[in-house]
């Protein structure tokens, strides 16, 4: 018989252990999460990251965006006060309702030599064009009952528009010190999120291994987790902690180990034309844009496709007629 092992997402603990960032050490880390539900506490070992990453996705409702981490960062977050670099494992978020039921990520193009063996999509798709990611329609169908005078009449099924969820840049933050706490980092990526390649050395230095994320307004949204515990579930899509809200986070610089791993991550400057949706397309499958501006661009086409979706609704009053 498998032992089944039952735990509420509301008050259980999802300690991501393998995420723990890895520095500057060659060491590889066993695949390990941890589930802690009042005192009961279990330990589960992956064979593949791919593995780790659908169970993950499916407790908390976010996939990672083809299977993307790199445990070897390093971020400073730009705040009024001072902030140290941190270690950082880095992760890219997307809303599990963006894909088709077939749980098809986002297609991502090729990336040189680096090894895709161990993406989610690597093993269920072909890779295709950067911002293929395949999807039906934004709103779901729910069965809606309406009362008429006293009475329930039901609808059968009709849809409910709803706006798409914002994706995330999330960074697992390793402890500086022995009496440090590990934390997370979660930064919405809305609409005003951007990478400021002015603010680090891309525009003069094509191997300018650094990528800074900001916002075109005065601070970037964003929650950060810190407590006894490692817990990832805060971040689930069912839960809504507003207590964990970082406010004053001005810009995050991300170091990575590699010029290349960085332009994977945020791409790097360009003379693309992106004057049409054509040409924003064919700078992406170039790889100009990198994973980051991938995930924001296919962000920005859905709140189009919603609003397009929402302002063609015609509202139709059920009243007696007129005479």
């Amino acid at each position: 018989m498998p032992d089944v092992f039952y735990f509420d997402i509301r008050s259980a603990f999802l300690i991501p252990l393998y995420a723990d960032p890895m520095g500057r050490s060659k060491a590889t880390r066993p695949l390990e999460i941890m589930i802690e539900e009042k005192e009961l506490q279990r330990r589960y070992v992956f064979l593949h990251l791919q593995d780790v990453l659908a169970f993950q996705a499916a407790v908390t409702g976010f996939k990672v965006v083809d299977g993307y981490m790199e445990p070897r960062a390093i971020a400073k977050f730009i705040v009024h006060g001072q902030e140290p670099p941190e270690d950082v494992t880095i992760q890219l978020w997307i809303p599990r309702g963006w894909t088709d039921t077939d749980d098809t990520v986002i297609k991502t193009p090729p990336s040189g030599s680096q090894s895709r063996s161990d993406s989610i999509s690597s093993h269920q798709s072909t890779t295709t064009n950067s911002s293929g990611m395949s999807h039906k329609s934004i709103g779901s169908q729910h069965s809606v009952t309406v009362s008429l005078g006293g009475s329930s009449v039901g609808t059968g099924y009709g849809t409910i528009r709803q706006p798409p969820r914002t994706p995330l840049l999330v960074l697992f933050v390793g402890p500086k010190g022995p009496e440090a706490k590990r934390s997370i980092v979660a930064i919405t990526l809305d609409k005003w999120t951007e990478s400021q390649r002015d603010k680090c050395k891309c525009l003069r230095f094509p191997e300018c291994p650094i990528t800074a994320i900001g916002s075109s307004r005065a601070v970037v949204e964003a929650r950060r987790l810190i407590g006894a515990k490692w817990d990832l579930l805060p971040l689930a899509a069912s839960r809504k902690d507003e207590q964990y809200r970082w406010l004053g986070l001005i810009r995050v610089s991300i170091w990575f180990p590699a010029p290349e791993l960085r332009k994977k991550f945020g791409g790097g400057p360009c003379r693309c034309p992106k004057e049409t949706e054509g040409e924003l397309e064919l700078c992406h499958m170039q790889g100009h844009q990198g994973l980051f501006g991938v995930v924001k661009d296919f962000y920005r086409r859905l709140l189009i496709q919603y609003h397009e979706e929402t302002d063609n609704l015609v509202d139709v009053v059920n009243g007696p007629p007129y005479g």
